[in-house]
């Protein structure tokens, strides 16, 4: 932390004579800052010009450059991953399940059904609980997320159209 005031000329500068000036002073604080996000891990860092201190870049009337890094959390990343990894096989199982009803290796049924909706479903309401705040942003929804729920409705629209209309399959529930 770097403590001290400011000097400034309020009065008198118009002329070469300084003992007409009237100065007048405020106090200053610079504190390095390190915040707790929820998620994220913030960092202030201050650097002076020329690999000086900040104190002496700052006694010396030079400014200096000041960066705040923003990070997410390693635990973050990770719950993240997991939750891209169980988005990607919801939508990867269900391509899965509609190939097998396409092939007629298992027969078009309403527990399928069901199962294709409540994945989509669950994606969606999984969704609203990623962590971070602000929540992860639009790379994750259109590399991950919504090519997950577009496999899932679709598979799941192509399952009830193979259920209506083949008539191989017996209509059991």
């Amino acid at each position: 932390a770097l403590l001290g005031s400011i000097d400034f000329r309020v009065k008198g500068s118009d002329t070469e004579d300084i003992s007409d000036d009237v100065w007048e002073s405020l106090p200053i604080a610079v504190v390095n800052y390190t915040a707790s996000l929820s998620g994220w891990s913030a960092l202030f860092k201050m650097s002076s010009f020329e690999n000086e201190t900040v104190e002496s870049s700052f006694l010396e009337g030079q400014y200096f450059v000041s960066n705040i890094i923003l990070e997410r959390t390693s635990l973050n990343k990770a719950l993240l991953f997991l939750l891209a990894l169980i988005f990607l096989g919801g939508g990867f199982s269900m391509l899965i399940l509609f190939r097998s009803i396409l092939m007629s290796h298992r027969p078009p049924t309403l527990s399928g059904l069901i199962w294709a909706g409540s994945t989509a479903f669950t994606m969606i309401q999984t969704r609203t609980i990623i962590p971070g705040a602000p929540r992860v942003g639009v790379m994750f929804d259109l590399f991950i997320f919504y090519p997950a729920l577009l496999t899932c409705f679709v598979s799941g629209g192509l399952m009830f159209y193979h259920w209506v209309t083949k008539e191989t399959w017996s209509r059991e529930l």
